[in-house]
């Protein structure tokens, strides 16, 4: 998405000083709230490894600003400065990743970790029943606006 960047599936973060999937749970919870009503997006062009960069929509609500403001993702400045203002609300007001501990997703992706994380597996290994259609109460370690 355009002028986004959110945690990787397998990136962890730290909330109340307790391990947190939150690429995988930023995920789960955009899926909860596309919750099977249509997507519309607008193609802006490509990157440099030719993927499709866009806008996407639900409903009218364009899922990057609402990703960046519930701390879902950061505003990816090194293209955009489109998201700033909501990243700004988002960080204020502690929601989201901003509640807690991480690292932004690009660092991330360079292999920077959190410290805590140092001798932590990168990812848990236990498969388990919860699923994408599992209620957000149960699933997330904070809640779902994360205010």
């Amino acid at each position: 998405m355009h002028g986004i960047d959110a945690p990787e599936r397998r990136q962890l973060c730290l909330i109340d000083g307790k391990r947190w999937q939150c690429g995988q749970d930023a995920a789960n919870i955009l899926a909860d709230f596309i919750s099977g009503r249509p997507v519309t997006c607008k193609d802006l062009g490509r990157d440099r490894y030719k993927r499709i960069i866009a806008r996407c929509a639900v409903a009218g609500e364009d899922l990057g600003s609402w990703l960046v403001s519930e701390g879902l993702a950061f505003a990816y400045r090194r293209y955009s400065l489109d998201y700033v203002d909501q990243e700004t609300e988002a960080q204020a007001a502690r929601r989201g990743l901003w509640a807690g501990e991480f690292v932004k997703p690009w660092d991330w992706r360079r292999g920077k970790r959190l410290a805590a994380n140092d001798n932590a597996p990168d990812q848990c290994r236990i498969k388990g029943s919860i699923n994408r259609k599992a209620s957000a109460s149960t699933m997330y370690p904070v809640s779902r606006r994360m205010a």
